[in-house]
């Protein structure tokens, strides 16, 4: 009688435990949701504000412009190849920039992803030993 009693109990706490995996695993999901959305969400406002960052520090105002080319030394074809460059500086800054913070939001992604796949493997688990 003992042992059918405790076989009853230990079947409770299985589906009992297995109980809390799915809900945890529901959790997981949820969660998941809301952490790719403000992940997302602030991917974007950090990459517009990376983007106009290094546009505000490589944008000369018009007086600076306009000084270069009433200066003694300035020469046209120089000029020209000056600010070619500095907007190719410009824009591989941006680029580089923009990789980083890419990187950063997709490496938060995948711990995210291994939280809810964990998770998963967990309610599985629990599932399989029924």
């Amino acid at each position: 009688m003992r042992i059918i009693i405790f076989m009853l109990l230990l079947s409770v706490m299985y589906a009992d435990n297995c109980n809390n995996e799915q809900n945890d695993y529901k959790e997981a999901v949820l969660e998941y949701k809301i952490t790719i959305q403000n992940l997302d969400q602030q991917e974007q406002i950090d990459l517009d504000r990376v983007h106009n960052n290094i546009l505000r520090n490589n944008t000369k105002s018009p007086m600076d412009l306009m000084q270069e080319r009433l200066s003694d030394n300035y020469n046209a074809f120089e000029y020209r190849n000056k600010i070619l460059e500095e907007d190719n500086r410009a824009i591989r800054d941006i680029i580089n920039m923009q990789d980083e913070v890419r990187n950063f939001y997709n490496r938060q992604r995948l711990i995210a992803l291994e939280k809810l796949n964990l998770s998963k493997l967990k309610l599985q688990r629990c599932k399989n030993k029924k």
